[in-house]
C-alpha cells in the first residue's frame, strides 16, 4: 500500500521545483520514483548521497531566514 505524504514548499521554491521536475522528467524520473531513489540512497549510504558544500548551505539557510521576516 502506497502512502501519500504531503510537502509544503515555499512560494521561493517553486521555480526551483519546477527546474527540477524538468530535469527529472528528461531522466524519465517523476517526482514520486526521484523521492523514492533518494530516500533508498540515503538508508544504503546511512547518509546523504551526495555531499553538500556547507558554505553553499549556510548562505542558502542564510537567505530563507532573511525571507521569512
Amino acid at each position: 500500500m502506497k502512502e501519500i505524504i504531503e510537502i509544503p514548499i515555499d512560494k521561493e521554491d517553486e521555480k526551483l521545483i519546477a527546474q527540477a521536475e524538468e530535469i527529472l522528467t528528461d531522466l524519465g524520473l517523476d517526482r514520486s520514483t526521484a523521492l523514492t531513489v533518494f530516500y533508498r540512497q540515503v538508508v544504503l549510504r546511512k547518509g546523504l548521497p551526495f555531499e553538500i558544500d556547507p558554505i553553499d548551505f549556510k548562505q542558502e539557510n542564510d537567505r530563507g531566514n532573511e525571507s521569512s521576516k
